[in-house]
């Protein structure tokens, strides 16, 4: 599993297009099909994400090449803004690290409880 950034007009329309977001990227060999997993900063609470983590939609998690305790939404996406499938290897993502196996395990998990 890598953690990657890929720039906003791909995943969703925005009007800043060019801001990043990162997202955690894997293979999944049963559905054959990439899945990424949004995540978001925690360097500062809101409520709105206090309420998501107490009802268990997002995990808290701290990685060593991010400076800021990351949340994971429990959910992931395979296809971009198009609706074509995201492909595994591309000039769309910027690898910023890896995870630990057992860590990737444990997210995998987390993401597959709810689907979008």
């Amino acid at each position: 599993m890598q953690i990657v950034k890929i720039k906003n007009k791909y995943m969703f329309e925005s009007k800043k297009g060019e801001r990043e977001h990162y997202y955690l990227k894997y293979y999944d060999r049963k559905t054959k099909e990439t899945r990424l997993i949004e995540m978001t900063h925690l360097y500062e609470i809101p409520s709105e994400k206090r309420i998501k983590k107490k009802k268990k939609f997002l995990m808290e998690a701290k990685f060593k090449d991010l400076y800021l305790p990351s949340g994971i939404n429990n959910s992931y996406y395979t296809t971009d803004i198009l609706g074509d499938k995201l492909p595994y290897k591309s000039k769309i993502y910027k690898t910023i690290g890896t995870i630990p196996r057992k860590t990737a395990q444990r997210i995998i998990v987390f993401a597959n409880k709810k689907r979008r």
